[in-house]
């Protein structure tokens, strides 16, 4: 038998140690694929946070813990981050009940859901606010839960981003870029429709899925969302969080909103120019022209409130499926319930129930 010089014994422990590197890139993932799995049992998803008991706060008036598992995509998501850090009081306007209201009316095979979000484990419900729930209760399709925001991250690809000095902490408009983030993270844990609280919508939403809507022919929006639970809609969710976590901006306001739906689709579509962003070119995600949610554009907002050119107004939201009343600018514009106002109109034969019970000013 031939002795193993000390020569040989370094050549062949080079050679093993070479293979073994060899072999354990040839297994390791990119960092890139680590933070974004990919989506094999979607049934595991539906449950990340639900199955939790501190991810939702018991409170003097919604007492139902966040328990129930949201499967399927028959469900409509409305998310109140108003109050999201450092208040202890909760304030549903009428408008925003009139929002969830629509929904369930016009879509009664679906489970409408309002989240509301706050990092106090303790919540106090001004009087308007019980009222406008009491109304929104009366629906069996609807249900409203308190969430805890940080463990709302929990479980998901968001985690790390969410304790990072890159992540929340860095914004200068933390409440709005929570929003802008939580309907991305909740349409990637649930599956359905994300809307806006300031909608009224008018037509059932059953059908559509996998969608946005363009806010102009220049512009895709984000106050409207839906993602499936099957390949389309994973694929879309995962690059939006993965375009959060990468891209996240906490010095530009609206970086994050719009912004991240609409850089998505660049990329997946292949073309910068919404019109071009055809269901074939984006492998069966939709966008919608800005008639289906957005018929009156946001610079045109005062035609809800106005009397004049009602005639005009009313016909142009016709076939939408909403109608959105830009809240930003809106927001101050009182209305008298009773008001022949388009806005007030539509609100007493969409939300009849919220209207009519929210007292003289809607």
């Amino acid at each position: 038998m031939k002795k193993i010089t000390g020569k040989n014994f370094m050549i062949c422990i080079l050679c093993i140690t070479f293979i073994g590197t060899l072999f354990y890139i040839a297994n390791i993932k990119p960092d890139d694929e680590q933070r974004i799995p990919p989506v094999d049992n979607l049934s595991n998803i539906n449950i990340l946070v639900y199955m939790k008991p501190t991810n939702s706060y018991e409170s003097p008036f919604l007492k139902e813990p966040v328990t129930e598992i949201l499967t399927g995509d028959k469900n409509i998501y409305f998310l109140e981050t108003s109050h999201i850090k450092d208040k202890n009081e909760i304030i549903l306007n009428p408008r925003q009940g009139c929002a969830v209201e629509s929904a369930a009316l016009m879509n009664p095979t679906m489970k409408v859901y309002l989240f509301i979000f706050n990092t106090n484990r303790t919540l106090n419900y001004s009087n308007e606010t019980k009222n406008i729930v009491k109304q929104l209760m009366s629906y069996k399709n609807i249900a409203i839960r308190h969430i805890s925001l940080a463990t709302y991250f929990e479980n998901s690809p968001m985690n790390k981003w969410w304790n990072s000095t890159r992540g929340p902490n860095s914004s200068q408009w933390f409440t709005s870029h929570m929003s802008d983030v939580l309907r991305y993270l909740t349409l990637w844990k649930f599956s359905g429709i994300y809307l806006d609280l300031d909608v009224v919508i008018k037509k059932s939403l059953e059908h559509l899925t996998n969608f946005v809507c363009a806010e102009s022919s220049i512009d895709v929006a984000a106050g409207v969302i839906g993602f499936d639970s099957l390949d389309v809609g994973r694929r879309f969710a995962n690059a939006c969080l993965y375009e959060i976590i990468t891209n996240f901006r906490g010095d530009d306001w609206g970086y994050n909103g719009p912004g991240v739906i609409t850089r998505t689709l660049k990329k997946i579509c292949n073309t910068d120019i919404v019109s071009e962003m055809t269901s074939d070119r984006c492998d069966g995600f939709k966008v919608l022209p800005p008639s289906a949610f957005y018929p009156i554009r946001w610079k045109e907002w005062k035609q809800y409130f106005n009397i004049e050119n009602k005639k005009a107004t009313m016909k142009s939201i016709e076939n939408s499926y909403a109608i959105h009343v830009w809240n930003k600018h809106s927001q101050s514009t009182a209305i008298k319930v009773g008001s022949a106002v388009p806005y007030a109109e539509i609100a007493n034969q969409y939300c009849p129930k919220v209207y009519n019970n929210c007292g003289d000013t809607f």
